[in-house]
């Protein structure tokens, strides 16, 4: 599906709720709502709210001021019927913009909320640019430079509340393997490419470099929307959908466990109940499709093993193991 970000409220209009020239200003705030369809916000537009609100400065003031400009946002996109909005995450101290949230999203909010961060903070980055190891090491050792804690620290707040999801940057430098393997296991409903990022290939067309590219085709599985942001660099916009398309289509869902498991990837599982009965084979053909099972018996087995039988004594043993299985 192809969808646009757009800023809810005309860029450079900030309104004014306690005082100023602008309180009492009459006239329209943003755009008619009748320029698209009532279809096409429903299904096509994310709105983005304003970039200066800050409902958690230290400026009373400033977040009063912030607050109302929430408020107003939030109501124009319920009336909108969004799906979703999306706003930057500037930190991991924004405990009240995640109060705002949480309870608008508690009193039955129809669009989804979308974080939009960076896989690793702008110092990070700025640190593997200049080479600066001292730098770099004190960064990765705190909490307030990993963007994975602000996330963490927001969806704690907000109660892990289901509505609230990723608008993931893909940066330029991108973190170690472990890292992204931890945000690939979030909820990421949006993949942000800036067409910085993209490199000209010998015919002249954009192109990922190849860390990139497996990073878009582990994505791919997940069933995100992928974002283009930026100026356009390589003539026209279309080539980056149709390298991203291109992409998309070239992974495959090789693994059968994935295949079958798609769409269940963020549901626990109820454990099951010792076998009393025997069971069909369509039955126990579902049982097989689960590989972690297995091969944490098979740990768990040679854990004990390791416990009860002394080295010298391993060859003295002889071990039958029996399952449940067809033939």
């Amino acid at each position: 599906m192809t969808s646009l970000v757009s800023q809810l409220f005309i860029q450079g209009f900030k309104r004014e709720f306690l005082s100023g020239k602008s309180k009492d200003r009459p006239g329209a705030f943003t755009r008619s709502d009748l320029i698209l369809a009532g279809s096409d916000w429903n299904n096509l537009i994310v709105g983005k709210l304003s970039p200066y609100i800050n409902v958690d400065s230290e400026d009373p003031i400033v977040r009063k001021q912030s607050e109302e400009a929430l408020n107003q946002e939030l109501a124009y996109a319920s009336h909108l019927g969004l799906p979703a909005i999306m706003f930057t995450l500037r930190g991991d101290n924004q405990i009240n913009l995640a109060r705002i949230l949480h309870n608008k999203m508690q009193a039955g909010s129809t669009y989804q909320v979308w974080l939009h961060l960076p896989m690793e903070s702008p110092a990070v980055a700025a640190a593997y640019n200049y080479e600066n190891e001292e730098e770099l090491k004190e960064l990765n050792g705190g909490r307030e430079q990993n963007t994975w804690e602000w996330w963490n620290t927001f969806r704690s707040v907000c109660n892990f509340e289901k509505k609230l999801g990723l608008a993931l940057e893909m940066t330029a430098d991108l973190p170690s393997e472990e890292e992204i393997s931890r945000w690939v296991g979030e909820p990421i409903k949006c993949l942000m490419l800036s067409t910085s990022l993209f490199v000209t290939n010998k015919k002249g067309y954009p192109v990922l470099l190849r860390p990139h590219q497996n990073l878009i085709k582990s994505m791919a599985n997940l069933d995100v929307q992928v974002v283009v942001r930026g100026a356009i660099r390589h003539g026209c916009s279309k080539y980056y959908q149709q390298y991203l398309d291109h992409l998309w289509q070239s992974t495959s869902l090789t693994d059968p466990l994935v295949a079958y498991a798609r769409g269940y990837e963020d549901y626990l599982q109820c454990p099951l109940q010792p076998l009393m009965d025997n069971l069909e084979s369509q039955t126990y053909e579902v049982f097989e499709k689960d590989p972690v099972k297995y091969n944490e018996y098979q740990r768990a087995i040679y854990s004990a093993l390791l416990d009860k039988i002394p080295f010298e004594e391993k060859e003295a043993k002889v071990l039958m193991i029996f399952f449940p299985h067809r033939k």
